[in-house]
């Protein structure tokens, strides 16, 4: 009984040699020897399955509480880009829409449409990517132009809008940028006129 573990929670150290003089009345013998082992056998998987149970309930309180901020993010995310929706639908002035989903650029005031645009994207790249560049994702909800050039739409955050010379924007088999997007030289020169820093491009 004095080898019993007090409590599940001890921290138990056994070494053969005090297992073994605790069956003295046994001596160094083979019986003795045995039940010593089987003991010290029977403390190690009691010691094991503690320590699995602890760990896995600490593993799965940690992806509960990753679900939660995984769960949280992409609900704001949803919120962005349904409001996104709703400015670029009423928005009076004139401004750019992207439709990620489609793929497709708009230059729209208060709900006409002046211009529609093929897009290409950039793929996302993680946090955990190799590179050890930052991590860079498609925008979604309301952005600004922050700056504009012969080629290219520069928006706050840092994301490009590229353009491609090709008259096709599926036969330019140049890569996107991660987290940036491509319309055709042609649509871009079209629209030129129109743009300026400060107006608005609705990602969703």
């Amino acid at each position: 009984p004095s080898l019993r573990p007090k409590s599940e929670g001890e921290n138990i150290k056994i070494s053969m040699t005090t297992i073994v003089g605790a069956f003295g009345t046994f001596g160094p013998n083979t019986m003795g020897i045995r039940l010593a082992q089987e003991f010290a056998s029977h403390c190690a998987g009691r010691l094991r399955g503690i320590y699995h149970i602890r760990h896995g309930a600490r593993a799965k309180a940690e992806r509960e509480r990753t679900d939660a901020i995984v769960q949280a993010e992409q609900n704001k995310l949803r919120i962005a880009i349904e409001l996104a929706k709703r400015q670029a639908k009423f928005d009076k002035k004139l401004h750019l829409n992207v439709s990620i989903d489609s793929s497709r650029m708009y230059l729209t005031r208060e709900g006409a449409l002046l211009r529609e645009m093929a897009v290409q994207f950039g793929p996302e790249r993680g946090a955990s990517d190799s590179s050890g560049a930052p991590p860079a994702a498609v925008p979604r909800g309301e952005r600004t132009i922050a700056d504009l050039s012969d080629t290219k739409i520069t928006l706050d955050g840092g994301a490009d809008i590229l353009t491609s010379k090709a008259s096709e924007l599926t036969a330019d088999n140049t890569p996107v940028p991660p987290g940036s997007l491509r319309i055709r030289l042609e649509d871009f020169k079209a629209i030129m006129p129109n743009l300026n820093a400060g107006m608005k491009v609705y990602f969703y």
